[in-house]
């Protein structure tokens, strides 16, 4: 039996979530993944994770040819509600009458120019974009097609409350995470960190999550030891920020091991994602590593992140950065409470956030859908 997980891209927006369902399914059945890109240069970071993986540009007049003779699995699982993934795996599905599964870790048209949930202003304002399969008109459309999936799985409540399907939030291989595994100061050492407070953040380096006024909270409560350590793809905002502000220290993408010693040697984990249209549903993968690896968090309440943290985190309403600042200020003088916090998430995320505990729940769900076949949700 082999599965095909078909995604809509090769970056770091989709691996974090493939590579968490791939390592409860592989464990199981035969998988092969396949990326349908629009043929921008971009890097592949899947190829270094996925033995069975494939990259197709899309071709609007060979790509169902393509996908057709590629996807050799007995069941499609879809990631996200995307041009090229759902848009494309339906008419796969159809042809090849195997069932198909879509999991779901955004709203796609939000995350489309202009980041609405009003149609006609979403038409309006993306015509210039008409011929591009991946705009928010022809997201839209795809998101109609989402009836025609056999299941969904979904890694927020308000995904699922919206979409249906199956809860099945993210989680993180806990082995990997766990700081135990390394030497803290030789890590600290090593990155020159010394006898800094380290705040560690990874993910996309953007302005809407506002790092200049976070550091200008930092700066505001007199921390002068204190250093944001960002990691993530290198862009011209990244650069901006680590030529101006001496408390920036910028790495660029790194593998998910090094991630785990940055995290294992690191004081504080920010999540300065803000709750918005863009961000509704969406809930972080790094979120559960930091937990996984002992850290104290502060973050913004989007989606299910006051949930998840509860008790053993801070949240920040949306957008108080003044607050923001005194939290972190609180945290980064008060090395007792940090780490009973860190102590709490960590056992919080092995109780409710292991891999084990949700591969039985996915595996259940594939096999119903492999049973039933391809004729409708069942």
């Amino acid at each position: 039996m082999k599965i095909t997980f078909l995604t809509p891209d090769n970056s770091l927006k989709t691996l974090p979530r493939l590579r968490a369902l791939h390592q409860v399914i592989s464990k199981k059945y035969e998988t092969e993944i396949i990326a349908v890109t629009s043929g921008k240069k971009e890097k592949d970071f899947y190829q270094e994770y996925f033995p069975n993986y494939q990259k197709i540009i899309y071709d609007p007049g060979k790509i169902f040819t393509d996908l057709q003779k590629n996807i050799n699995g007995d069941l499609i699982y879809v990631l996200r509600a995307a041009t090229y993934s759902l848009g494309l795996a339906v008419s796969i599905k159809q042809s090849k009458k195997i069932p198909l599964l879509l999991d779901l870790d955004q709203v796609e048209s939000y995350n489309r120019f202009p980041y609405t949930d009003s149609l006609g202003e979403g038409i309006l304002f993306s015509l210039f974009s008409f011929n591009n399969p991946d705009s928010y008109i022809y997201t839209k459309l795809v998101e109609k097609r989402i009836k025609y999936t056999d299941w969904i799985t979904s890694s927020s409540k308000y995904l699922q409350g919206r979409f249906g399907g199956s809860l099945i939030p993210k989680f993180c291989d806990q082995e990997i995470f766990n700081p135990d595994k390394y030497k803290r100061l030789e890590i600290r050492n090593a990155l020159g960190w010394n006898d800094e407070k380290i705040i560690l953040s990874c993910g996309e380096i953007i302005p809407e999550k506002a790092w200049e006024k976070i550091i200008q909270s930092i700066q505001a409560n007199s921390l002068p030891k204190v250093k944001i350590c960002l990691v993530g793809p290198e862009n011209n905002y990244s650069k901006k920020l680590s030529q101006k502000y001496p408390q920036i220290i910028f790495y660029n993408y790194q593998p998910q091991e090094n991630i785990a010693k940055m995290m294992s040697a690191a004081d504080l984990y920010l999540l300065p994602q803000l709750n918005s249209l863009k961000n509704s549903g969406k809930m972080s993968a790094t979120l559960y590593e930091a937990m996984a690896s002992k850290l104290a968090i502060i973050a913004f309440p989007v989606a299910d992140n006051e949930e998840v943290i509860s008790g053993c985190g801070e949240i920040v309403p949306n957008g108080d950065y003044h607050l923001l600042g005194q939290k972190i200020k609180e945290l980064i003088e008060d090395d007792d409470r940090r780490e009973r916090l860190g102590a709490l998430a960590q056992e919080k995320c092995k109780k409710n956030y292991s891999s084990e505990i949700f591969s039985k729940k996915i595996l259940e769900v594939i096999e119903k859908r492999i049973k039933s076949g391809a004729d409708g949700r069942t």
